[in-house]
């Protein structure tokens, strides 16, 4: 049998080098695996977050077209995604006539997790008194035209003749 002298190199790593290592690595797969969970969890919350802003702006144009009622409601759910609702808190400010305050809050249930809010608050005139520019009758068409002549002076300085 020969001897290797003190110094000299090893030729290969013993086993426990070898399952020390492996434990490490799995440890750190682990870690990895789980943050790419958590990335993508956190994406998909977004996207749920921006199309449950995208409905509460939706709804809110709503009440200010008059399409919805200017009235309190509770976890009404929307006709485009039903695991979205909404509720609205509609309160009439006291000093200005047909000013109302609107609380819209949107929501969507989730399992195992807190659900997924969205509250927009806003100003609205109450659109059944606002009136529209459509409200207005239509403009007189025996008015001047844009340079003062009227169409029967723009006929005559034209050197034509009527018959």
């Amino acid at each position: 049998m020969t001897r290797r002298p003190c110094g000299a190199s090893r030729s290969g790593l013993t086993l426990i080098e070898v399952i020390v290592s492996l434990a490490i690595f799995m440890m750190s797969l682990v870690a990895i695996v789980h943050l790419v969970n958590v990335g993508s969890q956190a994406g998909v919350d977004a996207e749920l977050m921006q199309d449950g802003v995208f409905l509460a702006q939706s709804k809110m144009a709503e009440f200010q077209i008059g399409a919805e009622p200017l009235s309190s409601q509770n976890d009404v759910p929307f006709v485009e995604d039903e695991q979205w609702h909404w509720s609205a808190k509609c309160e009439q400010v006291q000093d200005v006539n047909g000013l109302w305050q609107v609380e819209l809050t949107v929501s969507r249930m989730r399992q195992g997790r807190p659900p997924l809010q969205v509250t927009l608050t806003q100003m609205i005139l109450d659109p059944t008194i606002r009136g529209s520019t459509q409200d207005q009758p239509p403009p007189d068409t025996t008015q001047e035209s844009t340079d003062g002549a009227t169409p029967t002076d723009a006929t005559q300085q034209g050197g034509g003749t009527s018959k």
